[in-house]
């Protein structure tokens, strides 16, 4: 059994810089979400989170260790050069505002992601080939679908006017084809930027609070 760790540690590390060091070396932000994203709802990297807000002449809460559970309902999504923490589509709204809180990983769990001298196992050609699956596109899944619907209705140049679902359903529609991913039926797809748009109302509203 792992002690408890002390949360008051300089070793945790805010999971913003981890994940830009992640996505420097996979070379895309997407994907050190989603590597992060299963370490946490795994239990492999262990997670803490303290409150950001303003507390004049009284201490700010203690800070609260997460454990695996949390993660298996949130997701982690980058948008720009940050990362935000959002509950899963279908999944209610949680008893306080995430925005609220930044969020930390410890720094020795980290260890096996950016040690270079942790050289995984070279994967076995014979045993990922699937009879019948030759050529067969593979199928996202939702949740990284749905992160990817949300940084594209946020990704438009100074002055553009907001995207629609349209808009975003056509890029992310896209996005699959240049991916070589399969692409969803048009009503799944709809349904896919229709959460990823929900999410983002909710996220706005609560930076407003």
């Amino acid at each position: 059994m792992k002690k408890s760790l002390p949360l008051d540690d300089r070793r945790w590390l805010p999971l913003t810089k981890v994940h830009a060091e992640l996505a420097q070396s996979l070379d895309r932000k997407i994907l050190a979400a989603w590597d992060l994203g299963e370490k946490l709802r795994t239990g492999g990297i262990r997670s803490m989170c303290r409150h950001t807000s303003t507390y004049w002449g009284d201490a700010p809460p203690a800070p609260e260790l997460l454990d695996k559970y949390f993660w298996r309902g949130h997701e982690i999504v980058p948008v720009n050069n940050d990362v935000f923490v959002f509950p899963l589509p279908g999944l209610p709204t949680p008893g306080r505002e995430l925005s609220d809180f930044v969020f930390y990983v410890w720094g020795p769990d980290c260890k096996n992601i950016f040690d270079p001298s942790v050289t995984p196992a070279a994967p076995n050609p014979q045993a990922q080939e699937v009879p019948g699956e030759r050529g067969r596109k593979p199928f996202p899944e939702r949740t990284t679908l749905t992160v990817i619907a949300f940084a594209l209705a946020e990704r438009r140049k100074q002055g553009e006017p907001e995207k629609t679902q349209a808009d975003v359903g056509r890029e992310l529609l896209d996005w699959c084809v240049r991916n070589k991913k399969k692409v969803p039926k048009p009503t799944t797809l709809g349904d896919i930027v229709r959460a990823a748009f929900r999410i983002r109302t909710e996220w706005r509203t609560s930076r407003k609070g």
